[in-house]
């Protein structure tokens, strides 16, 4: 798989790409402060977003309340996607009050990761197919772990069962994944050899803080399922498998608008131009069907590098947009003969992309 920070400059789009997202929602804090000014070792791909203006740029997605103007243009923007055939995630569970209570005291707002979702995804996966059943049970597994306090009440993930793990790292159960965070479990080999970028035992609320100040959101999809058969014929798990267990391996892309702030371990800060900054990586999970729940994960384990990620937000590397010219304007790569918005082919060329803007 390829492992990778990039970036791109996808247009505003009439048409919308119909889907198929550890989705941030806190707004970056724009004080006024200097980037460190860095230079980097290993060149990276990125360009300004232009299709993120000030109507997509900085949402607190609690704390902007339905009524404000930023919000209502976000909602009419989505909405008019939706009506083109594009397709929100759908977050289980999401309107459900848990028993433990909300996180941040109220249920989230996903408007801002749905829309740069649809925007900037690369990837059309079919109602029904196993592509969207796992890219939407991640996302609810992401949402709960990240929004509801009590690990009990996280019903994308299997009670007893659950555990997860990333690059071959520490393997934590339900409950303990819950008390450290997402990022502190994704992130614990970074925070191991390179504690300047992320300082080990940071806090839950810390952590999420750290991303949330850097960017708008931070959509997540699953690009490709490369493997899925029943679990009991995979022969490296240690105990025994479930009847109707499916195993199932996966590639995903994580990308998002560096229009925010990184605080650095060394106390700089780093400030964000709308740098398109991109990640991809691959993982496996074992599903099973709860009679109640529906769909759950019981094994999530994810391969990446995040180095260069959080190189790039502490100012580490060099943005380098000329790299990126020749990049399709919608999915940001080399489209090799698909497009996400219907009716396109957006082979790479500006006379064949009927969604392509001459810059």
């Amino acid at each position: 798989y390829q492992r990778r920070v990039r970036g791109a400059t996808p247009s505003t789009m009439a048409d919308c790409p119909p889907s198929t997202t550890n989705d941030t929602e806190k707004p970056p804090d724009p004080s006024p402060r200097s980037p460190s000014g860095r230079s980097s070792r290993t060149p990276v791909a990125l360009a300004k977003a232009a299709w993120c203006d000030e109507t997509t740029a900085r949402v607190d997605g609690i704390a902007e309340k339905s009524g404000s103007g930023r919000a209502l243009k976000i909602k009419r923007e989505l909405s008019s996607l939706v009506m083109l055939g594009c397709r929100e995630p759908v977050r289980a569970h999401l309107d459900e009050t848990p028993p433990g209570g909300w996180r941040h005291g109220e249920k989230p707002n996903y408007d801002m990761a749905n829309l740069l979702y649809l925007k900037g995804k690369t990837a059309n996966h079919e109602v029904g197919s196993v592509e969207q059943i796992v890219e939407d049970l991640i996302k609810t597994w992401e949402f709960e772990r990240s929004h509801k306090v009590s690990e009990k009440d996280h019903k994308s993930a299997h009670v007893d069962r659950f555990n997860v793990s990333a690059n071959g790292g520490k393997v934590f159960t339900n409950a303990e994944a819950n008390e450290v965070g997402n990022y502190n479990l994704l992130l614990n080999d970074v925070s191991t050899t390179n504690p300047e970028l992320f300082p080990p035992n940071t806090p839950w609320m810390d952590s999420h803080l750290i991303f949330n100040r850097a960017f708008p959101a931070f959509p997540w999809e699953l690009t490709a399922v490369t493997k899925f058969e029943p679990a009991a014929t995979q022969q490296n798990f240690e105990d025994a498998l479930q009847g109707g267990d499916m195993y199932c391996e996966f590639s995903w892309r994580h990308w998002g608008p560096f229009l925010g702030k990184f605080l650095r371990t060394d106390g700089e800060v780093n400030l964000g131009n709308g740098e398109l900054i991109e990640m991809h990586g691959t993982g496996w999970c074992v599903v099973t069907k709860h009679p109640e729940y529906g769909f759950q994960l019981c094994r999530t384990h994810l391969d990446f590098d995040a180095i260069p990620f959080m190189q790039a937000l502490a100012g580490d590397q060099e943005f380098d947009p000329e790299h990126i010219r020749s990049l399709c304007p919608v999915v940001g790569s080399q489209a090799e003969g698909t497009c996400p918005v219907p009716g396109g082919r957006g082979e790479g060329s500006e006379a064949q992309c009927p969604h392509s803007k001459q810059n």
